[in-house]
């Protein structure tokens, strides 16, 4: 294996979001984004929930450069491009590696159509970019289409925290990474721009819970709630599930609560 789950790489060994199955869990590849942005209270450490950094860019009218049917790339000006911040930017070449792409057809043909986008190229000085997909188009594009591109969810994680609640970015996976303390002022010890291994099923000991509730509520499922991405109880039932509580806190006749303070197994439940 070129990169073990527990290592941080300062280079890509695999593609982003690529799957690894190790006994009963699973892991997937991912690109760390711009850490620092984030409140310089938390870190990118084990026991931590990734959020997903992905945002969706929605083009249509003149912005969509070419398109052809039977073709399998599309060509869009994005000079509009923002982050999920949304703030400008340009875009790099891959960025959209193993993202999506989603096409409207209005009018007659009333569909929608999409598929894996396997690379892009740089924009350029006028804006364009040019998406490689997995798929041919099923018609040619034109101006009154609508085509929305995002990267893949294992793009660009960070860490939910300094207001970046979990209403908003889903958590995609847990760090499994080598170390649990602040390597740095802005708190950051897995440097922006690394590649990792995110953990998303199967026994993830040492996660750091907000609350696991035993002793009254009799509580094993979790979710990820608030606006941090640790697992806790769930309230409302519309939060993100993050799995079960493993240990058995049966004591005598009386389950005992688990708080931050202890380091349980949950069995996560994200991706297999």
């Amino acid at each position: 294996m070129k990169q073990e789950i527990t290592e941080v790489s300062a280079s890509q060994k695999y593609p982003i979001g690529m799957r690894y199955a190790k006994d009963i869990r699973a892991f997937r590849y991912a690109n760390v984004g711009d850490l620092t942005r984030y409140s310089a209270t938390y870190n990118l450490r084990p026991g931590i929930g990734a959020i997903s950094d992905a945002c969706p860019n929605v083009y249509t009218g003149a912005a969509i450069i070419s398109g052809a049917l039977g073709s399998k790339s599309v060509t869009i000006d994005m000079s509009t491009h923002v982050n999920s911040m949304g703030v400008a930017t340009a875009v790099a070449a891959d960025e959209y590696a193993g993202g999506y792409l989603t096409l409207y057809l209005p009018g007659a043909d009333g569909n929608h159509w999409g598929c894996k986008i396997l690379r892009n190229t740089a924009e350029d000085g006028s804006g364009h970019v040019m998406f490689s997909l997995e798929d041919a188009l099923p018609v040619t594009l034109g101006a009154a289409d609508i085509v929305m591109v995002e990267e893949s969810p294992y793009w660009s994680v960070n860490l939910a925290a300094g207001g970046v609640g979990l209403s908003i970015f889903p958590v995609v996976g847990v760090v499994r990474a080598h170390n649990a303390h602040k390597m740095a002022v802005d708190g950051t010890s897995i440097p922006s721009g690394s590649y990792i291994w995110l953990q998303t099923w199967g026994p993830c000991p040492g996660m750091i819970l907000g609350r696991a509730y035993g002793a009254v509520e009799n509580e094993r499922y979790m979710t990820f709630s608030g606006s941090e991405s640790y697992p806790n109880p769930p309230s409302p039932f519309t939060c993100q599930p993050a799995g079960w509580f493993v240990p058995n806190n049966y004591n005598g006749g009386a389950p005992i609560d688990f708080d931050y303070n202890y380091s349980p197994t949950v069995f996560l439940m994200i991706a297999p």
